[in-house]
């Protein structure tokens, strides 16, 4: 009995540590400025490799995993976009994995860990991998309310798929150039869409969840105190608190900067061994200008899309990250 014990035990300990390896290496974040439409956000992975791509109207383009009884999604960009995606590894080979985007309507997309998503059974047919969700969606909507309604009535099964040692599972913000918002969660196999987020934080946890849990700290009507540590709540509480607080920006590029000081206030330092905010991005939606800036390049560089060759019959141009020595307005490198 005392050795069956001990083995629940030990079981029990690894499923708790694997569980904070992946809240850690996974600990994306972000926080919305809504008077000025400015999103700010943080990529936390174990992994710094990935790529900005730079794509034209009319290119096609399909979901990058699928099982063998099932058929991938495939589809025509109607849009030009930009995206940031990671290039993560499972049996099947390198997968790159959409992390943010915008298109030339100003329609921004951003994924964010959640494990708790529940995405719809089924077998076969025809998917889409989450970690092609931000294409799919830039390349095909300008507004949130056209997303949501793909959403809500696809003509596709959403899909995980397992990369560095997890299951993908994700949740997405969305913004449009009208400053309309909203949140699209999976959530016991059915789809939950927050429109407008009170709140306009979100982590790596069920939206709702975290919204309740606020209501324990101070400035929020709770008793506690205001955390500092890296779990997806703390870092909830924490970007909540400093959006309450902070004064309302006097113009867009000074919501820009506001941006990046915000989010670092919930970023992930390298101390941790599972993880890290590799990559710090914020975007100017109404001006469809994508501001960033890496770990190991700490100069911020700018990609303007109204400089970017997104007409039909002009080709994807990719650029590969972690970059070094780049700064300023970088947009002419996605032509050469």
């Amino acid at each position: 009995m005392k050795m069956k014990n001990n083995f629940i035990v030990m079981a029990a300990l690894a499923l708790v540590a694997g569980l904070l390896v992946a809240g850690t290496a996974t600990a994306c974040s972000e926080i919305y400025l809504k008077a000025n439409n400015v999103s700010s956000r943080t990529f936390d992975f174990m992994v710094d490799s990935g790529v900005v791509l730079s794509s034209p109207r009319g290119v096609e383009h399909c979901s990058n995993y699928a099982l063998p009884d099932e058929t991938p999604l495939s589809w025509t960009a109607k849009y030009g976009s930009l995206t940031f995606s990671t290039i993560l590894k499972n049996d099947a080979g390198a997968i790159e994995t959409g992390v943010d985007g915008i298109n030339e309507a100003g329609f921004k997309v951003g994924t964010y860990y959640l494990p708790e998503s529940v995405y719809p059974a089924g077998k076969g047919g025809t998917t889409l991998c989450v970690g092609s969700l931000i294409q799919y969606l830039v390349d095909n909507f300008a507004t949130v309310d056209e997303a949501v309604a793909d959403m809500e009535n696809p003509a596709y099964r959403l899909t995980s798929f397992p990369a560095q040692g997890l299951k993908m599972m994700l949740h997405v913000y969305m913004h449009d150039a009208q400053g309309n918002s909203a949140m699209a969660e999976y959530v016991d196999g059915r789809l939950r869409i927050t429109r407008e987020p009170e709140i306009p934080v979100l982590t790596n946890t069920i939206y709702a969840d975290a919204v309740k849990a606020l209501g324990e700290y101070e400035d929020f009507g709770g008793t506690r105190a205001i955390p500092g540590h890296q779990e997806s709540i703390d870092r909830f509480v924490r970007g909540a608190f400093y959006r309450k607080h902070l004064p309302e920006p006097k113009s867009d590029l000074e919501a820009v900067h506001d941006g990046f000081a915000m989010i670092q206030t919930i970023a992930v330092p390298p101390m941790f061994p599972h993880g890290c905010t590799y990559w710090t991005v914020v975007t100017d939606i109404k001006a469809r200008k994508v501001c960033f800036r890496t770990l190991r390049n700490p100069e911020i560089c700018t990609v303007e899309l109204d400089k970017l060759p997104l007409a039909e019959g002009n080709k994807e141009h990719r650029l590969f990250l972690p970059i070094q020595g780049l700064s300023g307005d970088i947009s002419a490198s996605f032509s050469k």
